[in-house]
């Protein structure tokens, strides 16, 4: 979330001596929060010893706060913003990471939301970004990946069941806010011009609903704990949708 607010804050206008400060103080705390292995977790730092989880009382096996794709994709595109490049040694050591956690089919997992459609589009989005992209080959793939999955309605769908299978699984029907995400990926890694862009931007406005002014979403995209419970945050209809369009209109 603080990396959301960083954001946020360096867009809006506030005075500027409360503006910095809060600025100064958010961005020290999340460069001091990088793991040893070059990625970033959500709460904590470095927890990563996988034994705990074996405990009876593990809380579903989620005691531990390691990296995540997702999380450190959001982070390099905060640092990019911020004007750092593959020169500085945190963008070295968070591409390193994302390099090793590249799935084999091409994905890359998310902790936050379900579930490789979702690591995907934030670790895309973080490498665009960059003045210079060192993982070409893998946002290559990963680009073939989301195109590979795509509905036949334009639309794209993914199943928490990903989690316990530990790969890809297609959800029973295509969904706004994860057709959202895989458009995103797509507008991030160059493909904006594709079919399959065109296709899953068709598919939102398609199915936004006039009656109520918003998309339509039943499943549970939203992560809880993986393998165990899920969560259907009700803004996620809303605010992805818009968000994946307006990106896609500004690159075509």
């Amino acid at each position: 979330d603080t990396i959301e607010v960083v954001t946020v804050l360096e867009r809006i206008s506030l005075r500027d001596s409360e503006k910095a400060n809060a600025i100064r103080k958010g961005m020290s705390w999340l460069l001091s929060m990088q793991n040893n292995d070059g990625g970033w977790g959500a709460f904590d730092k470095n927890q990563n010893c996988k034994l705990v989880n074996e405990i009876p009382f593990s809380d579903h096996r989620a005691c531990l706060d390691p990296s995540s794709p997702d999380i450190t994709g959001r982070m390099i595109e905060l640092l990019a913003r911020k004007g750092m490049t593959m020169n500085d040694q945190l963008v070295k050591k968070a591409i390193r990471y994302l390099k090793t956690s590249h799935e084999k089919f091409g994905g890359w997992y998310g902790r936050w939301g379900v579930n490789y459609i979702y690591g995907t589009w934030c670790v895309l989005t973080g490498l665009s970004e960059l003045s210079w992209n060192p993982l070409g080959d893998e946002v290559k793939k990963a680009t073939a990946w989301i195109k590979s999955i795509q509905n036949d309605d334009g639309g794209f769908s993914e199943s928490p069941e990903s989690y316990k299978c530990n790969t890809y699984v297609k959800g029973k029907q295509s969904e706004p806010s994860q057709t959202a995400w895989a458009l995103m990926a797509l507008v991030a890694g160059g493909e904006a011009n594709s079919d399959s862009a065109r296709k899953a931007a068709e598919f939102l406005l398609n199915k936004f609903n006039h009656l109520n002014h918003s998309w339509d979403e039943l499943a549970y995209t939203g992560t809880g704990f993986p393998g165990h419970f899920y969560i259907r945050y009700h803004g996620y209809r809303y605010f992805f949708p818009i968000l994946a369009l307006a990106r896609y209109y500004n690159e075509v």
